[in-house]
């Protein structure tokens, strides 16, 4: 980083609020040729790695499959009979938000669909209580995503949905 002197000045005399993002306390240790911590160095790994797998497959590529992920899962959702928390034009590619259906609290849909080898996540501050997310990352087939469909019309007592055919984005 390139920090002019009278900005490190200031920094002097503001309070940190994070050790890892403290560029004061970062700069000292620097001037001292001592690590302020110990780097999380298989996070550097992790980040190569997913770096690579992204130029790999295209950054376009990576959009349109996950584009795809979150239309399948809505669609399938919303055969079972569960509606999205969002309009279309809010929706992100990369989370499904659904509303939770009648007569289900976010811990009663999580543990029964972990039992059946996959995992939901709930809604954050007031959405906590109303709603769950499907994450639609990662490297997940287009029948894993049925399974999961499947699974979770086995939670609701519902009948699976017919094999859904890969929206086109």
């Amino acid at each position: 980083m390139l920090v002019r002197n009278e900005t490190m000045e200031y920094l002097s005399k503001v309070q940190p609020r994070s050790l890892y993002l403290s560029l004061w306390e970062n700069w000292q240790a620097q001037e001292k040729a001592e690590p302020l911590f110990t780097p999380a160095i298989p996070a550097y790994y992790g980040l190569d790695e997913a770096l690579a797998e992204l130029i790999e497959e295209s950054v376009g590529a990576r959009i349109q499959r996950y584009a795809r992920a979150s239309a399948l899962i809505r669609q399938g959702c919303e055969t079972l009979g569960l509606s999205s928390l969002l309009p279309p034009p809010y929706r992100s590619h990369t989370i499904t938000s659904m509303n939770l259906p009648r007569g289900f609290t976010y811990h009663m849909l999580h543990d029964q669909l972990k039992a059946r080898g996959f995992v939901v996540y709930a809604g954050q501050g007031p959405l906590a209580r109303t709603i769950f997310r499907v994450a639609n990352m990662g490297d997940v087939t287009i029948d894993e995503y049925q399974e999961f469909l499947n699974a979770l019309a086995d939670v609701l007592g519902r009948s699976a949905p017919s094999p859904i055919r890969t929206p086109v984005c």
